[in-house]
């Protein structure tokens, strides 16, 4: 294998008549102006961003394709009826078991171990096993979470009427990021029952579900969040 194909170079691009979607994986797909065949491999190798204000929520840069032909889907998208922001659309492909389960940050568990229990609860991030940090010092690292290149299965050129495949997809595995604040929400959840059931019953207040704001996107905003 070549070194663009190790960097996810998508190479194999295909009118997109002859592309067969996947079955049995959840798809997602993202308008954008700035990415084109022609770079995605960077994308790929950088890792896609998604903001850590939708509290792991994929619809704060994703749209998910539910039913119906994804292929007339893209065309939607790229023609302008339907959410356009450009000529090219990114596919993420992911494994449905992978967005089952819930965590928490390893702040939070670091609170509760220190005696800290907030009786209101936290709020459980969704699809923490399709996450990784970005490293310390990132621009992105405390604003974002990255979705690990290998998920994005291919993007489509709208342009030409073509999709470019990722040739290192793999969307069926989890990250072990994701494994430890799986893990985390376990311990807190078994710390913080254990200090609740200390309080009595009448002193407990209801817990509270924070909603994220509509279109909160962490630290900075980009329409094309990535």
């Amino acid at each position: 294998m070549n070194e663009q194909a190790e960097m996810g170079d998508p190479g194999n691009c295909i009118p997109l008549d002859e592309w067969n979607p996947p079955t049995g994986l959840n798809i997602y797909s993202h308008s954008t102006g700035k990415v084109a065949p022609s770079n995605f491999s960077s994308v790929v190798e950088e890792g896609f961003r998604v903001a850590t204000g939708g509290r792991g929520s994929l619809s704060i840069t994703f749209l998910e394709e539910r039913g119906g032909d994804i292929r007339e889907s893209l065309r939607e998208r790229v023609s302008g009826t339907r959410y356009n922001l450009g000529k090219y659309v990114i596919l993420a492909g992911i494994n449905p078991e992978l967005q089952r389960d819930y965590g928490v940050t390893d702040n939070a568990l670091a609170a509760a171990k220190g005696g800290y229990v907030d009786p209101m609860g936290v709020t459980p991030i969704k699809n923490v096993r399709i996450f990784e940090e970005y490293p310390v010092g990132h621009k992105w690292q405390e604003s974002a979470w990255k979705l690990p290149g290998r998920f994005l299965m291919a993007i489509y050129d709208g342009i030409n009427d073509r999709i470019c495949l990722n040739s290192s997809y793999d969307g069926s595995v989890g990250t072990k990021y994701g494994e430890t604040m799986v893990n985390n929400l376990k311990e807190y959840e078994k710390i913080a029952g254990e200090e609740l059931n200390s309080v009595p019953e009448a002193s407990k207040p209801q817990p509270v579900v924070a909603l994220p704001a509509a279109g909160t996107l962490g630290a900075e905003t980009d329409e094309d969040v990535f």
